[in-house]
């Protein structure tokens, strides 16, 4: 949550790439319902949600939220994205996000963190 705060004071248009978080236990939907609604809350333009459980955060927000139900298909069908947009990628290491950063970060030739 306190992530998503930070990216609600960034610059607009503003995205959320958000994983599973594997660890939460049989709780994981409710956690991942409540932050669908938190970004409802903070007015996030875009969320994209990568992962079974994370179905839950695209069906329970208000933003513009796209659904893949892993990372080799967000690789595969990857959305554009602007050049001065702001990107919060997060998730469980076992999502293997690092994946789309990596593949993001070689189309631009640079990161800025």
């Amino acid at each position: 949550m306190a992530a998503l705060d930070s990216l609600k004071h960034a610059r607009p248009p503003r995205t959320a790439v958000l994983a599973d978080m594997l660890e939460l236990g049989d709780d994981g939907p409710d956690y991942h319902r409540e932050v669908g609604r938190h970004l409802s809350d903070l007015g996030i333009e875009r969320v994209i949600a990568v992962g079974e459980l994370s179905a839950h955060i695209s069906d329970n927000c208000v933003s513009h939220a796209l659904h893949f139900a892993n990372t080799d298909q967000l690789l595969a069908d990857c959305p554009e994205f602007f050049q001065d947009e702001t990107i919060l990628v997060k998730g469980s290491r076992g999502m293997q996000l690092d994946r789309f950063v990596t593949s993001m970060t070689a189309s631009v030739g640079e990161a800025t963190c």
